[in-house]
């Protein structure tokens, strides 16, 4: 069983103290746009409460602007987390119409077919991100998000649709897209109005730092959802899955995790603790390479928060509870036996 004391930690666990008032907000910002409805309430809200835990620091009303992103993509992952759309099956045409639709929504401001609520959600966003960031940033982050849908998500979507396991290579580099964990980072930005120069922007230590902090995220929910994608959905496209596929561990879907070896996990394990190391050190060079810069040194807080606000959202919330969960505090506690009633 896995616990907390497994994984490296950036930073000190912190949740916003105006946690209620960001969800609240979001949940409202949803409803209005018409995205809420029995099916998905739900999990909606389990989802919902990840904003206050990585962006612990953020002013409500930029933590919202984070929300918007956050709870698109949450719904744009909904409309693709089963093999059906509107009961027709998902195909990559499907797939890739959709990715393509939203890009150019979030570049030209207007949704070219009939406005839909997830078109809304994404222009409002679109709308708050300009006039807090400005125009640079957007496009910036446009590629962020075009690299999630074009080099991440369509990818596992191949590989779902035709049942077949990339190898840990081709898995590595498509989960770092997939996760969206990199546009994810770009929002610390906002989150914080920083402002980081070119010099930064362009400087390999800063690629290298988002790339680590992706990847350690990434692979840290591989684990956490690991019950829900592979042994229920059967998607092939989890770091868990991937190892046992290479390491020749026979997958048995209605199995648990000890179906895949305690070796496998601690592997897993081992690659999300190298990949946070290596947050660690990309930080330390930026650090040095630009001392006294204040943008760059809440940058790198921001990271943190998200490796340690990941890992707390995922253990403490019931987004990823699951009898078969790899994880103890995901599993459901035993209910306490009555006292046993001695009569004389």
């Amino acid at each position: 069983m896995l616990h907390r004391d497994h994984f490296v930690m950036l930073t000190g666990a912190r949740q916003h103290p105006e946690r209620a008032t960001i969800e609240r907000l979001s949940t409202e910002d949803a409803e209005r746009l018409g995205l809420l409805d029995a099916s998905n309430r739900r999990r909606f809200a389990a989802f919902n409460t990840l904003v206050p835990y990585v962006y612990p620091t953020a002013p409500v009303e930029r933590a919202r602007v984070c929300a918007l992103w956050c709870n698109w993509l949450f719904f744009f992952d909904d409309a693709h987390d089963e093999r059906d759309v509107n009961g027709a099956e998902l195909s990559l045409e499907h797939a890739l119409e959709a990715a393509h639709h939203a890009l150019a929504v979030l570049h030209s401001g207007k949704a070219t077919t009939a406005l839909t609520p997830l078109d809304a959600l994404l222009l409002e966003f679109r709308t708050r991100s300009l006039e807090l960031m400005g125009e640079g940033w957007l496009r910036r982050f446009e590629g962020h998000a075009r690299d999630y849908l074009l080099e991440g998500t369509l990818p596992a979507c191949r590989h779902w649709l035709a049942n077949t396991t990339p190898t840990l290579d081709a898995y590595v580099r498509q989960r770092e897209f997939d996760s969206a964990v990199y546009t994810a980072c770009a929002l610390i930005e906002l989150a914080h109005g920083l402002r980081l120069s070119d010099e930064v922007l362009a400087d390999p230590d800063f690629t290298a730092l988002n790339q680590a902090c992706t990847r350690t995220v990434a692979f840290f929910n591989d684990l956490a959802s690991y019950p829900k994608e592979v042994l229920a959905q059967h998607n092939p496209n989890n770091l868990v899955h991937v190892l046992a596929v290479e390491r020749g561990v026979p997958f048995r879907p209605a199995g648990s995790p000890a179906d895949v070896t305690e070796a496998v996990l601690n592997e897993a394990v081992q690659v999300v603790n190298d990949t946070a190391r290596a947050v660690e050190r990309a930080e330390r060079r930026l650090s040095l390479k630009f001392p006294g810069d204040e943008h760059v040194a809440a940058y790198v807080v921001g990271i943190r928060h998200w490796q340690r606000g990941n890992i707390e959202s995922s253990l403490l919330e019931p987004r990823y509870r699951a009898a078969a969960s790899p994880f103890a505090d995901l599993r459901p506690q035993p209910r306490p036996s009555a006292p046993t009633v001695v009569r004389n």
